[in-house]
């Protein structure tokens, strides 16, 4: 570092005075060099001072420091691109930002850190590392097709997409070969890439192999022929019969299906009181099991003296076959007389069937061809009602009145145990 130094003499004739004067002190504003600072004077030299002797005035930069800074990490980039693509934090500058990343790997460029004090601090230059990765490229094998001759079908072609301008594949593996009827892949694989200086650059590229198509068509399955040599499926009862397409030009079945005719249609059993209505070919069912349904209600009453009892059954669908079903009635699993007649079907049990049945809770079972109906018969004890009994003092023609009286006692003795008997019956 240089410095700045004023030397003031006294002039040779004596006793003659020197006074300093602006212009004689010079500028220190220009640095020696960009690593100074602004420094300071040992004697600031003042203008108007008197100098009666040699003086020296020095003057003296100080240099500039070093700032405190962190070196970028984990900087990537991927290969094919440059230097200003790689984004650095502030202050961080590439000495070369428009020179390539390089290969695949982990390369150190220069770079310079500029500190916003650059008055009192240095700049800094070092090197920065980077990671390249890889680029993707595809590379698809061609595909092709031919009619049938005889000789295997191959395709050696490819198409890429993603190398980079300069880079190219030198050679590549292609495996397949199709010769009889049919497909099968083509396949790509251990492609090598260099670049323009015939570099071998292959680890710069991630690299996505895709099969191409071998296609072999001997035949046209195009015809639609409805023989028995070509049936897939017979007609069912919901689909029409089904057959393979064949070859227009050698009649030879293929894959390809199409139908022809009519579906056979369902083949209906009647529902039962077990069972929907259920197609006899294909078993599929449709519907509910059939019900017969009394009108009258789940249970009904009947007290000696009602007369006869009168029921009517529904059938729960195509209730005009509701009579024409009808098999018989039982009470309590026991087949019972009883007048039948149409209208769903009315059922009446004359009064002298219902007495020779006990009070109390029993079954009517309306048996039909296809199912049954049950009813509850509640029977209840009939109520009978107590003769009036004479009043105490009357008499009766003819007869004494203590005969009467004992008469009378006797009748009421006989209403309580006839009433007796009802309740415990």
């Amino acid at each position: 570092i240089e410095d700045k130094a004023i030397t003031l003499s006294r002039c040779n004739y004596e006793n003659k005075e020197l006074v300093l004067e602006e212009k004689d002190i010079p500028s220190v504003g220009n640095y020696p060099g960009e690593d100074c600072k602004e420094g300071k004077w040992d004697t600031e030299p003042v203008a108007g001072i008197i100098v009666t002797k040699d003086l020296e005035f020095t003057y003296t930069y100080a240099p500039k420091e070093v700032p405190q800074y962190i070196v970028p990490k984990d900087l990537t980039a991927t290969y094919g691109q440059i230097l200003k693509s790689v984004t650095l934090p502030n202050g961080w500058e590439w000495n070369d930002a428009g020179s390539e990343v390089g290969n695949v790997g982990e390369h150190a460029f220069g770079a310079k850190f500029t500190p916003e004090d650059t008055d009192n601090y240095v700049s800094v230059e070092t090197r920065i590392t980077v990671k390249v990765t890889a680029i993707k490229v595809s590379v698809t094998a061609g595909s092709l097709s031919k009619e049938y001759d005889g000789t295997p079908l191959t395709a050696e072609t490819y198409t890429q997409e993603g190398l980079l301008e300069g880079d190219r594949i030198a050679s590549i593996t292609i495996t397949g070969s199709q010769t009889g009827p049919g497909s099968s892949d083509n396949v790509p694989s251990a492609a090598k890439i260099v670049n323009a200086d015939g570099e071998d650059v292959t680890d710069c590229y991630d690299i996505t192999y895709v099969n191409g198509k071998l296609t072999v068509a001997e035949h046209s399955f195009d015809k639609e022929v409805a023989d028995a040599k070509y049936q897939k499926s017979a007609a069912d009862c919901s689909h029409a019969a089904v057959y393979y397409k064949s070859c227009s030009k050698c009649g030879a079945a293929g894959t390809e299906t199409f139908e022809s005719g009519e579906p056979l249609g369902h083949k209906w059993k009647a529902a039962t009181g077990d069972a929907p209505k259920t197609c006899e070919v294909c078993g599929i069912t449709e519907g509910d099991v059939i019900k017969y349904i009394s009108v009258s209600g789940d249970t009904v009453e009947w007290t000696e003296g009602d007369g006869s009892l009168t029921l009517t059954f529904k059938r729960s669908e195509q209730d005009e076959l509701c009579f024409q079903n009808y098999k018989e009635t039982l009470i309590d699993q026991n087949p019972v007389k009883v007048e039948a007649k149409a209208g769903s079907t009315v059922i009446t049990i004359d009064e002298a069937t219902l007495k020779t049945f006990a009070a109390g809770t029993h079954t009517i079972t309306a048996v039909f061809a296809d199912a049954s109906s049950e009813v509850k018969l509640l029977i209840k004890e009939p109520v009978v009602d107590a003769p009036e009994s004479p009043k105490t003092g009357d008499s009766l023609p003819g007869l004494p009145p203590a005969i009467v009286l004992l008469a009378a006692i006797a009748a009421a003795s006989a209403i309580v145990v006839k009433r007796r008997f009802v309740v415990e019956k």
